[in-house]
């Protein structure tokens, strides 16, 4: 479940990330109402349960007939929580409705596999998240070559980040005004090695920049949390 919402009187609209289906948002009938009774389903909508699910219906707006939980929830707690949160609402903004991506389900689940074990680095995961979701939506960031020239990049050189082109040598476009990236940064990106600390930060600016066009401006809540806690 990534997200729910009120629905008329008694109800909820809940956007789900179904492995087989993509994402999809789903009528909970009563699911407001106070009750106790088990067909309620209110106490398995929370984050970060697996739930095995069905509904019904052939428009846009589906609704779900049965649920059960598939396993325990996930723990998560404060950023770990917050950073799952932030992903949560990058799949609502980005996703197309009804639209099978298996590789998507799958990088979704190994980002909540390694924020629930703190041995991995919050950050590392997150931006491990967000270049694959770009990549599968048609964004795929090239780390490795030259945009222009299609040359390995130089760890020693510094690149300049063209939106959904890629990266050209920064010595030979004086005429662009903005952040440069150093090429070992880059390199340590396209091969997921984050132990540099430059090439963390790199990391997140990039996505930063390559999410921004996407979200079009729409708030994420995450953040919000993340800067008061």
């Amino acid at each position: 479940m990534l997200h729910t919402r009120p629905y008329r009187d008694t109800s909820l609209l809940v956007d789900i990330l179904s492995q087989s289906h993509g994402k999809l948002t789903l009528i909970a009938r009563g699911a407001r109402k106070t009750s106790k009774s088990s067909q309620n389903p209110r106490h398995l909508l929370q984050p970060f349960m697996p739930l095995s699910l069905s509904w019904t219906g052939k428009g846009t707006l589906k609704t779900l007939t049965t649920m059960e939980a598939a396993a325990p929830a996930i723990p998560l707690i404060g950023h770990h929580l917050y950073s799952a949160m932030y992903a949560n609402e990058l799949l609502v903004y980005l996703l197309q409705e009804g639209d099978p991506n298996e590789d998507i389900y799958v990088h979704y689940e190994k980002l909540l596999s390694m924020l629930s074990n703190t041995q991995y680095s919050i950050e590392a995961a997150l931006r491990q998240f967000e270049f694959a979701l770009l990549a599968v939506l048609g964004y795929e960031i090239g780390f490795s070559h030259d945009a222009e020239t299609q040359l390995p990049l130089k760890a020693s050189e510094y690149y300049y980040y063209v939106h959904e082109q890629g990266f050209v040598a920064a010595n030979a476009h004086p005429e662009i005004r903005g952040m440069s990236f150093d090429g070992e940064s880059l390199l340590g990106i396209s091969v997921s090695n984050y132990e540099r600390p430059n090439t963390l930060q790199a990391a997140k600016q990039i996505a930063r920049m390559a999410l921004k066009p996407y979200l079009r401006n729409r708030p994420l809540h995450s953040k919000e949390l993340f800067l008061s806690h």
